[in-house]
């Protein structure tokens, strides 16, 4: 798939996370479009906070 670079803040977070990965799926909906993304890489202590994020949902 096409390899991309993401940046994104997580809610509450002002820090930006930076990450590399490759589209996997994408599929158009009336909403826009929807991409599935594999990480291969993710700078500094962004996975750790990705992390946190997900266990406090």
């Amino acid at each position: 798939g096409t390899m991309v670079t993401l940046k994104f803040a997580l809610p509450g977070d002002k820090e930006m996370v930076v990450a590399r990965g490759e589209v996997v799926s994408a599929a158009g909906s009336s909403d826009g479009l929807g991409m599935g993304v594999r990480f291969l890489t993710i700078e500094g202590d962004g996975q750790r906070r990705i992390k946190s994020y997900i266990r406090a949902l």
